[in-house]
């Protein structure tokens, strides 16, 4: 449903969100920061995208399955 992909793509983003990949990184510097940032970004995706076969599709279709069951039990 329509409610799932939602459910599903917004996970999938907050997961990448810039606060997500701050969380991941230490205090420092703006541009080490930055720098930083970046490379937990990078890191977390290819985490993400390793685990599937498809990579990060499967990331998303994982997500909208699990929104999908969800929404379906609240009916």
């Amino acid at each position: 449903t329509y409610a799932a992909m939602q459910a599903a793509l917004s996970r999938l983003l907050d997961d990448l969100s810039p606060e997500a990949i701050a969380k991941k990184i230490p205090p420092a510097s703006f541009s080490s920061r930055k720098s930083q940032a970046w490379d937990a970004l990078v890191a977390t995706w290819r985490t993400m995208e390793d685990k599937h076969e498809n990579g990060m599709l499967d990331v998303f279709l994982a997500y909208f399955a699990e929104a999908y069951a969800k929404a379906d039990k609240q009916k």
